[in-house]
């Protein structure tokens, strides 16, 4: 005789038995938590690689596994997902759009007899679909207040200990982590575990900032162990900045505070967040972090500058831009040339075949219309408007909240960090599958997944969103109402009785 199990509401509205669905959430976050580990740790496992020099990492492991679970295990569950997360569904959509446009790149590829770029576009695509999946899986699997905030303590905790491990690089205490093959990026590239660019770290720190932030806007929906936490976090963030040495990254940090402090409404938290690391970084940090810190400004900015001294801005820019001017006008020409690649794209990852401008354009925005198009790059837009959209209405429900004496989890760091990675687009392609900075497009992706979580409502505080009905709508509902019957548990009652 067949049991007939209490049934419950998984992963989006797929059902299934409560005893499995225990036993299932239960298998499923620990492995989440491995890959939110795994991509603070961009050394290679495996330094054979296949294709090019794309070793393996280990998150290529972790992520294919989490796609054959979601796929053959959740797949339901999945579809559900995209049919009521409006960023997954926008990122699934760009997702679909890039491997349809990949065919482009294999006929290019098979052309010009280059197979082995097959490959490297596989991977590509691979990591892109993998962080995705990660990112379902993150909105899928966390079930809990208490289980997205411990996921957000162990971002923090991880990205303190990166911070000092660049902080112990940047004052000789720690060598350097990688190999010969990247030594194009000289001996002053301190990044920890996460791989020789410099951009990689300098925003990886950023996300740990805006973590940290959001701990000390919501003071009081997280408690003073975590406001500690993120205080040493926030201090050991802004010290691996100033040492990673990525000029994009140090303007996108001052964008994203500006951000903070004139996008949106203000908190005290978030001011005495500010006050405590401006202390910390003045008072706290040691002499010698600060000469590393004045050496690598110098290195980077200064030093490049003086050498322009008497040139006119656009000698100024170019002396201090790494070539990036140069490769945004050969995009820019190469896209003019190239007219009818705008509306649909070359293929993914195919821009340095197709536009013969260098391997990339170092601009999100014109590297996205040679390879995606227009609709490639509308996809990609749509997918960030719907973070500050799904922001937007995280915050409406904190104030609905507050009306009432409650307090919840307000995200409105998300807003200044979508600000600030537009800005950083103009300068590289760090939210794309490009192989350097592999794994801060799966960072983001769970930070967006986690801050605005609607578990960090809280249990049974405010509802979703429910659009206002017409008075005329509200009194037809009213007397329709009357006429339907009650649950079954009760009897059945003609509507003239």
């Amino acid at each position: 005789m067949s049991r007939n199990y209490p049934s419950v509401v998984l992963d989006y509205g797929a059902r299934i038995p409560a005893a499995k669905a225990q036993v299932r959430r239960h298998r499923m976050l620990p492995y989440i938590t491995l890959i939110a580990i795994s991509y603070w740790y961009c050394l290679p496992v495996m330094t054979q690689s296949i294709f090019s020099y794309n070793e393996f990492r280990a998150y290529d492991f972790l992520l294919l596994g989490l796609i054959g679970t979601m796929l053959f295990r959740y797949r339901v569950g999945l579809q559900n997902f995209l049919r009521k997360d409006a960023p997954g569904r926008w990122l699934f959509r760009l997702a679909a759009w890039a491997t349809l446009t990949s065919l482009m790149t294999v006929i290019t590829a098979l052309w010009m007899d280059n197979v082995k770029w097959i490959g490297v576009t596989a991977v590509f695509l691979f990591h892109l679909w993998g962080f995705i999946f990660a990112y379902a899986a993150f909105r899928m699997f966390v079930r809990s207040r208490s289980q997205a905030l411990r996921l957000l303590d162990l971002f923090l905790v991880l990205g303190g200990i990166e911070a000092l491990l660049v902080c112990l690089q940047g004052i000789g205490v720690v060598g350097r982590l990688w190999g010969e093959r990247y030594d194009v990026y000289g001996t002053m590239a301190y990044s920890g575990t996460l791989g020789p660019n410099r951009t990689l770290p300098g925003h990886a720190f950023i996300l740990i900032l805006a973590v940290a932030l959001g701990y000390w806007r919501n003071s009081s929906s997280v408690g003073p162990v975590r406001l500690a936490l993120a205080a040493v976090s926030g201090v050991l963030a802004v010290l691996g900045i100033g040492l990673a040495g990525s000029r994009t990254a140090w303007v996108v940090a001052i964008v994203f505070g500006l951000g903070v402090l004139f996008v949106g409404r203000l908190r005290m938290g978030v001011l005495i967040f500010i006050a405590v690391v401006a202390m910390g970084v003045l008072a706290v940090t040691p002499t010698r972090i600060d000469e590393s810190i004045s050496e690598m400004y110098d290195y980077r900015l200064t030093v490049k500058l003086e050498r322009a001294e008497n040139g006119d801005l656009k000698e100024r820019f170019t002396s201090v831009d790494a070539g990036r001017l140069k490769l945004w006008t050969q995009g820019i020409e190469a896209l003019g040339s190239h007219p009818y690649v705008v509306p649909f794209g070359a293929g993914f990852n195919n821009y340095r075949f197709a536009m013969h401008a260098g391997v990339s354009a170092h601009n999100l925005y014109i590297t996205s219309i040679a390879e995606l198009g227009v609709v490639g790059l509308f996809l990609y837009l749509m997918w960030l408007k719907s973070i500050l959209t799904e922001t937007g209405r995280r915050i409406r429900q904190a104030t609905l909240a507050s009306q009432k004496h409650r307090h919840i989890f307000v995200p409105s760091e998300m807003r200044a960090l979508v600000l600030a990675m537009m800005v950083s687009l103009t300068a590289g392609e760090i939210l794309y599958p490009y192989r350097p900075t592999f794994s801060f497009l799966g960072m983001f992706l769970m930070i967006a997944a986690l801050l605005n979580h609607k578990v960090l409502r809280g249990p049974g505080e405010v509802p979703e969103e429910v659009p206002a009905q017409e008075p005329a709508t509200a009194a037809l509902a009213s007397r329709w109402a009357r006429r339907v019957p009650g649950p079954p548990t009760e009897p059945f009652r003609r509507p003239n009785q």
